[in-house]
């Protein structure tokens, strides 16, 4: 991570700016780039696991400015000058937020009046089982090697352009008319076509930023299908149903769903293919992966701005992880260990 001012994009039409305050650019700790803010409650645990302080409180008082001015904000921190908007780090089950914007979303598009409770947990529900699996995806890339390579080379290429022009806002709207290079060209659309081709091969609905990817997630049903068209020939796969027939019975579209998956699913996403038909009704693995997102992410964090810090402390560390991510001190270290 590079210290140093970056001059930020321009903003994606609908986004707000989100700036630093004047108070935090002007600390020391705070140069890096990107700059993702630790949460309160993982720096209160910092505190509480050991009677020696882990972090001198100077730096405490900066971070906890940072973690407050990024959740008032909605925002996890910054990259490359702009605000990052990721909702994955979070346990689904705990992303009150999310869950009362896509209520309140649902009901305005579909002109519905407010949910009923019992609408509300189905709804709840749903998004939570959809939020989980992109979690645990995610936190399956940062352990895989190929992505990670892949991910550093389309860094570095486009370093210049990523500075420029930041990464388009996170949708899908910019796939269908990018996704293969045409003559002509500028240098832009080459850049937006490699990176739709990235996503498209990845499964990704597109990169909150270089480090934080989202996950693509089914769409039930497909609204728009140009949008998705690009994924839908090789990210998945597509059912059509007229209307004058039945639905199938659910262990019906399970078996299809599965022999399809496992013709179709490419060599380099076949471990995960593994994952998802061995978790079925059962999500511990897929949890696992979503802790690592969250372990991966917070221990950058720290060996970037505090690179001392796991010196002698490591046990108290994966202590304090362990209780932000409400598991064992023990299943930290080992998934940790993944991560790397």
């Amino acid at each position: 991570m590079a210290r140093g001012s970056i001059s930020p994009p321009p903003l994606p039409p609908g986004f707000v700016a989100v700036s630093l305050p004047a108070s935090l650019r002007r600390q020391p700790l705070m140069q890096l780039d990107p700059l993702y803010a630790l949460p309160s409650a993982f720096l209160k645990n910092l505190r509480d696991t050991t009677k020696h302080p882990l972090l001198d409180r100077k730096h405490v008082v900066v971070e906890r400015a940072l973690a407050r001015h990024c959740k008032r904000h909605g925002i996890v921190g910054y990259s490359r000058g702009m605000p990052v908007y990721f909702d994955l780090l979070e346990d689904p089950n705990q992303q009150v937020d999310v869950y009362r914007n896509l209520i309140r979303e649902y009901c305005r598009l579909s002109g519905r009046r407010p949910l009923s409770p019992r609408d509300k947990v189905t709804l709840r529900r749903r998004v939570a089982g959809v939020i989980s699996v992109q979690r645990g995806y995610a936190g399956w890339l940062m352990t895989n090697a190929y992505y990670r390579s892949e991910l550093k080379v389309f860094g570095n290429r486009w370093q210049r352009m990523i500075k420029q022009h930041g990464l388009p806002a996170v949708g899908l709207q910019w796939m269908a008319a990018t996704a293969k290079p045409q003559k002509r060209r500028s240098k832009h659309d080459h850049y937006l076509c490699e990176l739709a081709n990235f996503c498209v091969r990845w499964r990704l609905q597109g990169l909150a930023s270089l480090e934080l990817p989202v996950p693509l997630g089914p769409h039930i049903p497909v609204a728009e299908p140009m949008l998705l068209l690009n994924q839908m020939r090789s990210g998945g796969f597509t059912m059509f149903l007229p209307d004058i027939f039945p639905v199938p019975i659910r262990e019906q579209l399970r078996e299809i769903g599965l022999e399809i998956q496992a013709q179709r699913i490419p060599r380099h996403l076949a471990s995960w293919g593994r994952i998802v038909r061995r978790e079925h009704g059962n999500t511990t693995g897929i949890s696992r992966y979503g802790h690592m997102l969250a372990i991966h992410h917070y221990t950058s964090i720290l060996k970037s701005r505090h690179p001392g810090i796991f010196k002698g402390n490591v046990k108290h560390i994966d202590s304090a992880l362990g209780a932000f991510l409400v598991t064992s001190p023990e299943n930290v270290r080992k998934l940790r260990g993944r991560s790397r």
